[in-house]
């Protein structure tokens, strides 16, 4: 056994020799032939483990370089993102994933910077501001990515691009408080009819010509019903032509299933197909279920409001504009003094 210890450290004596001996030839690495054995021996030792480390280190970068082109690459075919800048980009492996979501669905989680708490204000320093990451959850079949940023900003705006192309991401928690202040700063129904009827001031013309152009934004196409028996004037809409009356009263006044008989019967006698009642009062229960069954249309109430509402609808797949965060709200629910990093 130490014979060959001895005959290895012998032939690695050897080794080193030679080595040394190559180098005097090689300029820049001549100084090292004049090295001790030993000392040539560590520093050759000691760029070996370097070029390993480093070799190992490239491996490692290009492996996760090419996890990240493939992911990139899957969430380019499902979605069609193109635009990854300032964005983290991981999928979830398993339940032990800090990202993981017992949820399969697409998720955002939005996050808005904030001034830590705990400050001496007293002192003139400057106020400490976190930046916390702002997540979104995208599911692509069996496998769920994560995309990550601190700028609230290039998240909404990612996530408008996707709702826009038809993926459906659920509201956040700062949307779902926009829908809610949106719903309590509507008027309620009773007092938004009340408004019309007090504005008419008993004008049944007025609300009439209301109707008229409501309905025409609404894709009818009006006939002037000159003489016209019962009827203010006929509406046709995907080649349906409805006979149309306009009840302008108070909110108190309530039509029964007669008065809807009534005009339901003098409408056959024209050639209309069925018949539109638009009023601003309330129908009976009996007036409803009637008008359901005989292909009545009815506004009212709810409807009556929808009708005459000006605000612009939204395009069918659309409706998430009405809701979703802006640019501006993000700017208005930033504490004061802080910016957002760019």
């Amino acid at each position: 056994m130490i014979n060959k210890i001895e005959a290895a450290s012998k032939q690695l004596a050897d080794f080193v020799e030679a080595l040394q001996n190559k180098c005097l030839n090689v300029p820049y690495l001549s100084f090292l032939a004049d090295l001790k054995p030993e000392t040539f021996f560590f520093i050759i030792s000691g760029l070996c483990c370097f070029a390993i480390l480093l070799i190992a280190l490239l491996v490692t970068l290009f492996v996760w370089r090419c996890k990240v082109v493939r992911t990139r690459k899957k969430l380019r075919i499902f979605f069609g993102i193109t635009d990854y800048q300032d964005f983290k980009i991981s999928k979830i492996k398993g339940i032990k994933d800090r990202y993981f979501r017992a949820e399969n669905d697409n998720h955002l989680k939005l996050m808005l910077p904030y001034v830590e708490k705990n400050q001496d204000t007293s002192r003139k320093k400057k106020v400490r501001v976190t930046y916390p990451e702002s997540v979104l959850w995208l599911c692509a079949g069996k496998n769920t990515y994560v995309l990550r940023t601190k700028d609230p900003l290039d998240m909404i705006f990612l996530v408008h691009n996707l709702r826009d192309s038809g993926v459906i991401i659920p509201p956040c928690s700062y949307e779902l408080d926009k829908q809610d202040k949106q719903n309590k700063s509507r008027n309620s129904v009773g007092n938004t009819i009340q408004t019309i009827v007090d504005t008419m001031g008993g004008n049944s013309q007025e609300f009439v010509d209301l109707c008229k152009t409501r309905l025409t934004e609404n894709g009818y196409a009006i006939i002037t019903a000159d003489n016209a028996i019962g009827a203010d004037f006929f509406a046709k809409r995907n080649n349906v032509l409805y006979a149309v009356k306009c009840f302008l009263t108070d909110r108190t006044t309530l039509t029964g299933m007669e008065a809807l008989q009534t005009f339901n019967q003098i409408v056959k006698k024209t050639y209309a197909h069925s018949c539109m009642f638009i009023s601003t009062g309330k129908i009976t229960f009996a007036a409803a279920q009637y008008a359901n069954e005989n292909g009545i249309v009815i506004y009212c109430n709810e409807d009556l409001v929808s009708l005459l509402d000006k605000t612009p609808k939204p395009l069918p797949g659309k409706e998430f504009l009405q809701w979703e965060l802006t640019s501006s709200d993000i700017f208005q629910l930033l504490p004061e003094g802080v910016v957002l990093k760019k």
